[in-house]
């Protein structure tokens, strides 16, 4: 045999070899896939609802570490959104071990957010891109009921951050003897830190109502956009009756009643989104300034409460798996018990808390789903929920009305092509996209108090009034202005209940139930009528000078909807 043949049959040898390892180290590879696969439909497709904690065959010391939590907790608090950021806070400073359960994850910086914008700063602390984040689905739920976050901070981080406070009327109805405006007032003025000095009184009237150095910042804005300029104008000048409001500097002074147009205020420290929850549980998140008693968890869904026969709640379900709210039974809950004394306090929101206590069988009998056991009849779960319905008119202007704010949006609107952090951060990221609203009054409300509100978009940012449902920055029309008509005390009121696929539904108790379509909302024919008159108003106004110089015509709901009949029925 030559050396050649030799060689070539030593390397034929060498190949078959290498073959053979390469189809083992494939069968190997399947397998794990296989085993991998086989784990994933048993522990989230066919296991039962609950596996408790100490039936798993390896417990993780992060769960372990939360059971013993959980279990020595004096105070649970579930959902931390505005609400759930003071309570948690409140109830750790007077030293009792709390613990804060949030289904979300971090969005600002200080709230552990990763979303960044700046180097500094994720998108969620950008002021201009409130309307933006309101509408990432993955910080979002998914249900019918609008955009309710999902998000440590809850719909404080990816609101419009107004600050307008309740006004004394309001309160008086409320006909509660401890509170009362002066009493309300001391607290205001406790929290707030007004982003300016304060002088010894804040108007003629020697009242004070605004003060320096407490934890949540207020500011007026930075622009005036040209539309809110323009739109001052017209209505300080005005002759007629419907036209004409007085100009009001300070919507949060306790004017009686609060009628009139003029600049809102906004929750902004420095450039940055001023949320409770940035407040409250910032500085525990982040570890610049941590409260001892407080333990947070993000990304955790409570599921179902669960209650003894004294019908009184001994453990909890949690889940890592948000959808687990609504589809328990082929979702991985664990379960954890909780402390014999432990004081449980529901946050989660107008929509979330009712559903959660009907999901764990406590409600109205006719409510609660029939593969859920009834445990405690209360009736008023899920009653009388309650919000402001709003209506926009929309106007196509002259590109000059709203050039300044397209120049502010449009480089905001580069980043999310590039989806990359900023080299440098512009000023005008602290600017929301509007800066001014008007209280009115329709007319036929019994209150003297005003019981319509407007808001001016100088663009169409406003993300729950996009003609498709939706809204992004790369759909923001530069030539068209919006402006809101929302009713502030609405008398049409809806029932929560939990619908055939587990989520959220909306009842109206007008006549017979029907399902909410939450996009066009069946409200009672006074709400209707005050909206039409809110709706007139407006056209009125941007058909006045110098106003309407920049309009060149109605495009929402346009001039075909003209009769009070046409309106309501749009």
């Amino acid at each position: 045999m030559t050396s050649a043949e030799e060689y070539k049959e030593e390397w034929t040898k060498e190949k078959e070899k290498n073959v053979s390892w390469i189809f083992l180290m494939k069968y190997l590879i399947l397998a794990l896939v296989v085993m991998l696969l086989s784990q994933f439909v048993w522990y989230e497709l066919v296991q039962p609802e609950v596996c408790p904690l100490n039936t798993y065959t390896s417990v993780r010391g992060e769960d372990k570490e939360r059971r013993d939590h959980l279990a020595n907790a004096q105070v649970v608090v579930i959902g931390g959104g505005p609400a759930g950021s003071v309570v948690a806070h409140k109830a750790a400073s007077v030293g009792l071990k709390t613990v804060l359960i949030e289904a979300g994850d971090g969005s600002q910086r200080v709230l552990g957010g990763k979303d960044w914008l700046f180097r500094d700063r994720t998108v969620f602390d950008v002021p201009l891109a409130w309307s933006y984040v309101s509408q990432l689905p993955e910080f979002l739920w998914q249900v019918a009921a609008g955009d309710i976050a999902r998000a440590l901070g809850g719909s404080g981080v990816h609101n419009a951050m107004l600050y307008v406070r309740a006004l004394p009327g309001d309160l008086e109805r409320w006909n509660a003897s401890t509170w009362t405006y002066d009493t309300l007032l001391k607290q205001y003025l406790a929290l707030e830190d007004f982003q300016e000095n304060v002088p010894e009184s804040n108007d003629d009237t020697k009242e004070i109502f605004h003060a320096n150095g407490g934890p949540v910042a207020v500011s007026r804005n930075i622009v005036q956009d040209l539309l809110a300029q323009k739109f001052l104008e017209t209505v300080k000048i005005a002759e007629d009756a419907e036209v004409s409001m007085p100009i009001l500097n300070d919507f949060n002074a306790p004017h009686r009643p609060r009628i009139g147009a003029g600049p809102y205020h906004f929750n902004i420290r420095d450039g940055v989104r001023e949320s409770a929850a940035a407040v409250f549980l910032g500085g525990t998140i982040s570890g610049y300034d941590p409260i001892p008693n407080l333990q947070i968890w993000s990304g955790l869904t409570v599921t179902k409460l669960i209650l003894n026969e004294q019908r009184k709640i001994t453990a909890l379900h949690l889940s890592k798996n948000s959808n687990a709210l609504f589809i328990p039974n082929k979702v991985r809950s664990i379960h954890m018990n909780l402390h014999p004394d432990v004081s449980i306090i529901l946050t989660a929101g107008a929509v979330l808390t009712p559903h959660l206590l009907l999901a764990s069988g406590i409600g109205p009998s006719d409510a609660i789903p029939k593969n859920k056991e009834h445990i405690v009849n209360a009736p008023h779960v899920g009653k009388n929920l309650q919000d402001h319905p709003v209506v926009a008119i929309e106007f196509a202007v002259q590109r000059a009305l709203t050039a300044d704010i397209a120049d502010m949006f449009a480089r905001f609107n580069h980043w999310t092509k590039l989806g990359v952090s900023l080299n440098s951060y512009s000023s005008a990221f602290s600017y929301p996209g509007f800066s001014l609203g008007a209280f009115i009054h329709s007319g036929i409300d019994p209150y003297p108090e005003p019981d319509l509100q407007l808001t001016l978009f100088p663009i169409q940012i406003e993300p729950h009034l996009a003609p498709d449902g939706k809204n992004s920055s790369a759909s923001v029309h530069y030539d068209k202005a919006l402006v809101t008509v929302a009713l502030i005390r609405p008398e049409t009121t809806y029932d929560v209940r939990i619908g055939p696929d587990g989520r959220p539904r909306f009842y109206s108790p007008i006549g017979l139930y029907n399902e909410l379509n939450h996009r066009k909302p069946r409200l009672v024919q006074r709400d209707v009528d005050r909206l039409a008159i809110g709706v007139r108003r407006v056209r009125k106004i941007f058909a006045e000078k110098p106003l309407s110089d920049f309009i060149i015509q109605e495009t929402r709901p346009g001039i075909a909807v003209q009769t009070h009949e046409q309106l309501a029925q749009w």
